[in-house]
Formats: C-alpha cells, structure tokens, sequence
C-alpha cells in the first residue's frame, strides 16, 4: 500500500511511494513487491541469499 508521495529511490519516478521493510526506502510500485514488502534490490538480495551455492545432494 502506498502511503508517501516523492521521488522513487531506486527509478526516480514520482508518485505514490511504498516503504522497503527491510532498507526504508521509499519506492513506486513498479520497484516494490508487495507479497515480501520489500523493493526490488532487497528482494533480489534475499532471492539470492536463500538459494543454496551448490546443489544438494
């Protein structure tokens, strides 16, 4: 949900802005996903970190 209105952080886009939960920036809805409340970096941060470096066997 939208709750400021400014400068995307990421784009540079303005309008409505969400919150990252995990940084704080504050995003438009095309650099937020809303099923993690997180903006994209951070999202893609933590897709990332919970992929295993090797296979499991």
């Amino acid at each position: 949900m939208a709750d400021v209105v400014g400068l995307c952080d990421i784009c540079g886009r303005p309008g409505s802005m969400c919150t990252c939960q995990l940084c704080g920036r504050f995003v438009c809805e095309r650099c937020y996903e809303h099923r993690h409340s997180l903006c994209i970096e951070c999202a893609h941060q933590k897709r990332r970190s919970d992929t295993p470096s090797h296979p499991i066997e």
